[in-house]
Formats: structure tokens, C-alpha cells, sequence
């Protein structure tokens, strides 16, 4: 588990009325993605926490992981089992079915099958979300985009919510306890956070930043984790521009968020999103975000309004609009208050965690267990 499924599981279960909802979360730490001080959160508000271990492809650990994730749910007797992105909605899923237990709700947080344009391979996947599809109660997408996916693909019968991810107000800009330590060492002129995943797309970023330190002195920063990083690496040595880009890893919140304060523009070069917590970061510290015209982010930007959208994979013309942005401050400021508002309407905490408790319950009620 990592990125934004993390970063929605922390959102989602830490926020939840505790009053209302008795949590037992199930995940994979085999990338060390919580820390112990995270699982300790999780402890002191109540929810209880099982390590499984789970990886992407067939294998061994995953049907390890089946079996110990059915002996829970056979235990414990959930009224609601809810899957959280690829892997885990396939082992949860899979284990549901053979328990017989609880109602059961997919959160897909981007198909899978949109990373390969390889038909064998993406119509397999496709068909293996038909199949869970006879046996998942309810879907909650995280965009319009993901929700129109699910009803095109997946099932046409099954009911779908759609709930944007969100943040919490408090820990970004806007609130009472604003990011502090901006300094020379996190400010940049473009700033792209990722994952070093064959979604994200890296070597485009690295493509575009070649071509604006062409025509300008910039300071450019990639901020990711550590898994991944050294065929990045070589690749920004191989263009020579290893003392042009600052690269960091493992910098997570709250200094993430002094790094994005201090940043001037924030790109994406994602081949699909689910709904990019990397955006709404952006829309939070009134920044300017540009991306690619892709699944997950065409339906939240709306051009020269809330953010700018480059047709897919023109690095020139991406690189072009950077350059224009960074000359024009009053474009940016009037984009940067449309974006704060876009988050304060659509992808803050207070209004998408009401939705999530307000769909449990129905689901709850549904089922004569509320």
C-alpha cells in the first residue's frame, strides 16, 4: 500500500466517526509504507490493525494473504468489507466470496487495466473486474471519470457512488497552522511529486524539464520514494542534468508539504489517475497544476480556469505552457484562488467524509445491520 491508497486509507479511517463505525483495517506493509508512529494513530483511535502481506501478480503471498484475510472475516462477521485499489480489492474480494460474509465495496482508485494498451492483457484484466463484479455489492468511485469506467466496463446493474478523495484543511494552506521552513532548499520554479512507477510516466517529466532548462535557467525539483528512483537517476545523468533537477526521496508529509508550498507550478505526467492527490495538494496551496489530458484529470480541470491540460505526451507543447505560466504571476494568482475554491467545495474533509458515513450507513441499513 502506497501513494494515494495510503493516503486515502489514513484520510478515510482516521476521520470516521468512531461513535458510529467499529474499524478493522487490513493491509500490506511490505514496502514499509507505515510507520510506526502512523500505526500508532490508527492504535490510539481505536482501530485494529492486521499486517498481510500482499503483491502485485499470482503468486504464493497473495493466496497466503486470501486465506488469512478469509479467517478474519469468518471471526469477526463484518456487516461491510471494504476493498481498497487493485491488489487488495482482488485478495478481499476473493476472500469475501469463499467467507460468505458481510456486504462487500470496491474502491478501485484507477483500473489497472489502463496501464497496457496491449489487448490480451488489458481485455484479461477487464474481465477479471467482470467476474469480481458478480460478487462486489456496491462500488465507490473517486471521480466521474472512474465511475464512468466502471459503469462502461465493469457492470451496468450495480449501484455506484462517487466520493472524491480528499484532505483534511488543517494540515495545508487556508488553515490555522499554514506549512513553515520554506527556505532556498524547498522552493522551485516546477515541482512534480510521484511514484517512479510505469503509470507515472517519469521519463516524460524528464523529457519536458530538458526542454524548458533549454531555453531557462529553473530550478526543478522531483520529489518520490526511493523504490524505482535509479532508473530515474540514470536517466537524468545520462541527459547531463543531474546538477539542473533536484532530486529528492522520502520526503513525506508535513514536509511535503513545505516543498509544494514553496513551488511555483506543479505538473503531473501520469498515463491515468484515479483522482491525483498530487492535484488536490495543488488546488490546497492555491498552485498552479498542469497536466496531461488523461483518465482522472480531465474531468477535475477545467482549462485556464483550475489548472491547464496538454494534449497527451506533447512534452513541447507542455513545456511551451510552463514557460508562459512562469512569466505570467497575475495568470497563476487568479488560478491559484480558483483552485483553493475547488478544493474547499469538492476535495476537502468535512463534505466527503459526511458521504462516506452516510453511504455505510445506507449500506448498513440495507442489510438490517444499522
Amino acid at each position: 500500500m502506497a501513494g494515494g491508497t495510503k493516503q486515502h486509507a489514513v484520510n478515510l479511517l482516521l476521520n470516521l466517526d468512531q461513535n458510529k463505525f467499529d474499524i478493522f483495517f487490513i493491509y500490506s506493509n511490505l514496502r514499509r509504507c507505515f510507520s510506526d508512529q502512523e500505526k500508532e494513530k490508527f492504535l490510539s483511535a481505536g482501530i485494529r490493525l492486521v499486517d498481510i502481506p500482499m503483491t502485485r501478480g499470482i503468486s504464493a503471498v497473495n493466496l497466503r494473504a486470501i486465506a488469512k484475510i478469509r479467517k478474519i472475516l469468518l471471526q469477526e462477521k463484518f456487516s461491510i468489507i471494504y476493498t481498497n485499489s487493485t491488489i487488495a480489492g482482488i485478495c478481499g474480494r476473493l476472500a469475501a466470496i469463499s467467507a460468505g460474509t458481510g456486504r462487500v465495496v470496491y474502491s478501485p482508485h484507477a483500473y489497472y487495466f489502463l496501464i497496457s494498451n496491449f489487448f490480451p492483457i488489458r481485455y484479461a484484466l477487464i474481465l477479471l473486474e467482470k467476474i469480481l463484479s458478480f460478487f462486489t455489492d456496491y462500488y465507490i468511485a473517486v471521480s466521474k471519470s472512474e465511475s464512468g469506467l466502471t459503469r462502461r466496463f465493469i457492470t451496468g446493474t450495480k449501484i455506484i457512488y462517487t466520493i472524491n478523495n480528499f484532505l483534511p484543511r488543517e494540515i495545508i494552506s487556508g488553515s490555522r497552522t499554514k506549512p513553515t521552513g520554506i527556505s532556498h532548499d524547498t522552493v522551485s520554479d516546477v515541482l512534480l511529486v510521484t511514484r517512479f512507477k510505469k503509470q507515472k510516466r517519469t521519463e516524460l517529466f524528464i523529457e519536458i524539464a530538458e526542454k524548458l532548462l533549454e531555453k531557462k535557467d529553473l530550478c526543478i525539483r522531483i520529489i518520490g520514494a526511493s523504490e524505482g528512483s535509479e532508473k530515474i537517476l540514470r536517466l537524468i545523468k545520462k541527459k547531463n542534468l543531474q546538477h539542473k533537477i533536484f532530486f529528492h526521496t522520502e520526503i513525506r508529509p508535513p514536509l511535503l508539504y513545505t516543498f509544494i508550498a514553496g513551488a511555483r507550478i506543479l505538473a503531473n505526467v501520469s498515463r491515468f489517475e484515479g483522482l491525483s492527490y498530487n492535484m488536490i495538494e495543488a488546488f490546497a496551496f492555491k498552485k498552479t497544476f498542469i497536466s496531461f489530458a488523461v483518465t482522472g484529470l480531465q474531468d477535475a480541470i477545467k482549462n485556464n480556469y483550475n489548472g491547464f491540460l496538454i494534449k497527451d505526451r506533447d512534452t513541447s507543447a507542455f513545456a511551451e505552457k510552463i514557460l508562459i505560466l512562469l512569466e505570467q504571476d497575475s495568470i497563476r494568482r487568479r488560478i491559484g484562488k480558483n483552485c483553493f475554491r475547488a478544493y474547499k467545495n469538492k476535495y476537502s474533509l468535512p463534505g466527503n467524509i459526511k458521504k462516506y458515513e452516510t453511504v455505510f450507513a445506507r449500506i448498513s441499513r440495507a442489510a438490517g445491520l444499522f
